[in-house]
């Protein structure tokens, strides 16, 4: 049985057609993957509605450790919603909290009476209260001067003695970590559309109390810890 001229021509044209659209397809696809960074990470994005940074932030330069120095706030990465649809991730990123007791051991072996001056974010922080790195400063008396710990992760990428005029303070127990403070604030209404820039855990002289402060797209806001 033949099959008709046109009918051939119709069942060539639809084998290109599906061709022409299969192979659209996987463009898109690895367009897609290339686009979010791998196919995990894609994933993440279509399904969970998560958007991961990476990042690798260098040390500052830092010559000396202040009580002053450490209420500075210095804004390092992406500004990223209090309140948003899009989860932002930092993949091995740590909290505030968590980047101090990675470097507690070491300013310890350094200075048996090390104690915190403050913790600094180096990157951006996520509405969790993580950041790719942190920057933490002690001090101690009897060595008189100031060790600043820098960390990237679970890692110390940078370790250094200072000069100090703040020997640190005592913590005060059961701190809450950078996550809280951020979650206190996500429930008031003039945080509502603003965006986080940079966080600091630092000690007042002032007030004799510990606080974090938040570098925000409506200023700069502060919480006692308690």
């Amino acid at each position: 049985m033949r099959i008709p001229h046109n009918m051939n021509n119709f069942i060539n044209n639809h084998k290109r057609i599906s061709w022409i659209t299969l192979i659209l397809i996987v463009i898109s696809v690895i367009g897609v993957v290339l686009y979010y960074g791998g196919p995990r990470n894609a994933n993440r994005a279509i399904f969970y509605n998560e958007r991961i940074v990476r990042e690798t932030p260098a040390p500052r330069v830092v010559d000396s450790v202040s009580v002053a120095s450490g209420r500075k706030i210095i804004s390092t990465g992406e500004a990223i919603p209090f309140i948003g649809d899009e989860r932002v991730v930092i993949e091995g990123g740590k909290t505030s909290k968590e980047s101090y007791m990675i470097a507690e051991p070491i300013a310890l072996t350094w200075a048996e009476d090390a104690k915190l001056v403050y913790v600094h974010s180096l990157g951006t922080v996520t509405a969790e209260g993580v950041s790719s790195g942190w920057e933490i400063a002690f001090g101690s008396r009897t060595k008189m001067k100031g060790y600043v710990v820098t960390t990237v992760g679970e890692n110390i990428i940078e370790k250094k003695e200072v000069t100090s005029t703040s020997f640190g303070f005592g913590l005060p127990k059961n701190w809450y970590d950078s996550g809280d403070a951020i979650k206190s604030l996500q429930s008031l209404s003039q945080f509502s559309d603003a965006t986080l820039n940079s966080l600091i855990f630092f000690y007042s002289e002032d007030g004799d109390v510990w606080q974090y402060a938040l570098s925000t797209s409506r200023g700069n806001t502060t919480m006692i810890v308690r």
